[in-house]
């Protein structure tokens, strides 16, 4: 997920002081259902709401490392089977150039 710099500051506050209470992936959760669902509609509209701030990739682009979970008692098994099965990184092929500077190099 990704967010505006001008978000940043309330995500950090909210994630500081909720992370005991739960894992970071369901604040993330709740901070984006207490922004846009409203207590007069119904879930119906919450969740279509949700989903139209909610950017899903397929294949994950992350994967939970390990089995510890954040929760206490909890063993997280979930693993993500697409995980690294895409190639995320192409070759890059820079075109030739020249290139000619005045600047002298630092420390000459």
């Amino acid at each position: 997920k990704m967010f505006k710099a001008v978000d940043l500051s309330k995500l950090v506050t909210f994630f500081t002081i909720f992370h005991n209470d739960k894992p970071v992936d369901w604040l993330l959760d709740h901070m984006i259902q207490t922004k846009v669902c409203r207590f007069d509609r119904d879930s119906k509209d919450c969740r279509k709401q949700k989903d139209n701030v909610w950017i899903h990739y397929r294949p994950s682009l992350f994967q939970h490392v390990g089995t510890h979970s954040s929760l206490k008692g909890k063993v997280q098994k979930l693993t993500d089977k697409q995980f690294g099965k895409t190639l995320t990184r192409y070759p890059l092929r820079n075109p030739k150039a020249i290139l000619r500077t005045t600047l002298r190099m630092y420390g000459d």
